[in-house]
């Protein structure tokens, strides 16, 4: 008996290996775009990462390093008049995730994000930091998604929460029901003054997208928020070609402020398609502002649009990602045209990009854009996975929601789809003071995105340990070459008027 059992075992194997590899195979594609760990293009140093050296200079500083399973992310940086504000989410490694997600903000540090006693200040140990950093006191589902930007000299305000969750079991109708959550705002000040009120943002918010499956159309907000208040100023200067450009340090009688929220859009009925939503904040009352509303309301959320390619090539041919075992110094950068004809169609976009993390920022009137992002180089065939190449992306918009053609200023890395392993900083230093240095931030070595992979790259897991080749998470400093960025900026703003994506009078910029 113990004989004819294990005979028709064997049979029932071979049996199930036949079918398998009879199989189409379509079904069997693989989710792991590399051969071996040495087609992971990891550049050796912050400096093989810069993609624009016309536009970033090439001396990048790492100014922070996290250890081992700390999972530390989702960095902003503020400008404030006495100091160098941080604010990060920590949790559960590695995503920090779930219920131990916890916001913390230092408020004592400098370009390097050192202390005044020369300490790192992105930690919360104790004793590690001096003073020691602020928890904000949120819930797990607001920290998950926290957007922060300075609410005035000494203070901030902040949008975060989860609106909706995956439902497997429970008709559209129930889960209608169940999805109620709505956004929190805070107002956070120097001294731990604190206060939280309706953010106004909802799982049914018009214009948000949703498009996975599993979701019904309400729009969870999984990504992290971006906030940005441009100063809308009318004083206008003469730049030499014909325009005018309001002038930064005139207010005029014009002077206004709007708050413009960047918020994930699922664009895909899986989970690639992850795409950027602009919506302006609304305030309730006329005489209203962040600072004294008890809520906050905001208008429709509208999908970014991107220019495409017409403008001038800013870096060398796309990189090929499968060559074997190339020397570090040999990575190309990647192509402006590749991440710009992706982006600028929408149904490429859906498709074969994904926008992970999104900062915008206020620059001298305009909404300046850094894009964490990944493309498939090619589209996926039945037999075959995609490649992917990943890069910040920056671009500039007049209106809060049309961007100028993107450019790759750092080289990231792809993890497979939707993934890469960097998330550019919320936030500039500098952008207030010509005299300074213009700093932007990038995270890269973020956790969890390597460990999640690893179970579709069978070799990760073993040679990712041997070989150390995994990147350690650390915070990278870059400078804009400013005078690079004025003239960049000054011809993104005529390509956007040009395509009718730029209001007139043109948006307040001295460059």
């Amino acid at each position: 008996f113990f004989f004819w059992h294990s005979t028709n075992n064997i049979q029932m194997l071979t049996l199930a290996l036949a079918l398998a590899l009879a199989w189409p195979a379509s079904a069997r594609v693989s989710e792991c775009q590399y051969e071996s760990i040495w087609d992971v293009p990891i550049p050796g140093s912050v400096e093989a990462r810069v993609l624009s050296p016309w536009l970033v200079e090439a001396s990048p500083k790492v100014v922070a390093r996290f250890a081992h399973q700390d999972s530390s992310r989702y960095l902003s940086i503020f400008d404030m008049p006495t100091a160098v504000w941080v604010s990060w989410k920590r949790g559960n490694w590695p995503h920090a995730a779930g219920p131990t997600q916890r916001y913390y903000v230092a408020r004592d540090c400098d370009a390097d994000l050192l202390t005044w006693r020369r300490e790192p200040c992105v930690r919360v140990e104790e004793g590690a930091a001096s003073p020691p950093p602020l928890e904000i006191p949120i819930a797990p589902r607001v920290a998950h998604n926290l957007g922060l930007a300075p609410l005035s000299a000494t203070g901030l305000f902040g949008l975060g929460g989860e609106t909706s969750v995956q439902n497997k079991t429970v008709s559209k109708r129930a889960t209608s029901r169940l999805d109620t959550a709505e956004t929190t705002a805070i107002r956070l000040e120097d001294d731990g003054a604190f206060a939280a009120f309706p953010g106004g943002v909802t799982a049914r918010s018009p214009g948000c997208v949703e498009r996975r499956d599993k979701y019904h159309g309400l729009c969870q907000f999984d990504g992290r928020f971006s906030l940005a208040v441009l100063r809308e100023r009318r004083s206008a200067v003469d730049v030499g070609d014909g325009d005018s450009i309001g002038d930064d340090d005139s207010k005029g009688d014009g002077d206004d402020s709007s708050v413009w929220l960047y918020a994930r859009a699922n664009t895909h009925t899986d989970s690639n398609g992850r795409f950027v939503s602009a919506a302006k904040l609304a305030l309730p009352g006329k005489n209203d502002t962040v600072a004294t509303a008890d809520r906050l309301e905001w208008g429709t959320f509208h999908l970014l649009t991107f220019l495409g390619a017409q403008a001038k090539k800013t870096a060398g041919p796309s990189s090929s990602l499968r060559r074997r075992r190339r020397p570090k110094e040999e990575i190309k950068p990647s192509s402006s045209r590749l991440f710009a004809e992706v982006l600028s169609e929408p149904r490429l976009a859906v498709d074969r990009a994904d926008i992970y993390t999104a900062a915008v920022n206020e620059y001298r009137g305009l909404l300046l854009g850094l894009f964490s992002t990944i493309v498939r180089v090619k589209a996926k065939r039945a037999n075959q996975s995609s490649v992917h190449d990943a890069a910040i992306l920056m671009a500039a918009s007049c209106d809060g929601v049309n961007f100028s053609t993107p450019v790759p200023v750092v080289r990231g890395v792809p993890v497979g789809d939707g993934e890469l392993n960097d998330h550019v900083v919320d936030g500039l230093l500098g952008a207030d003071d010509s005299g300074k240095p213009l700093y932007f931030f990038v995270h890269h070595g973020v956790p969890g995105s390597f460990e999640v992979k690893s179970a579709h790259c069978p070799f990760w897991q073993e040679e990712l340990n041997t070989a150390h080749r995994t990147p350690k998470s650390h915070v990278a400093r870059y400078e804009f070459n400013r005078p690079a960025l004025h003239a960049h900026l000054r011809a993104a703003v005529a390509d956007l008027r040009h395509a009718g994506r730029c209001p007139t009078p043109p948006p307040p910029l001295i460059i």
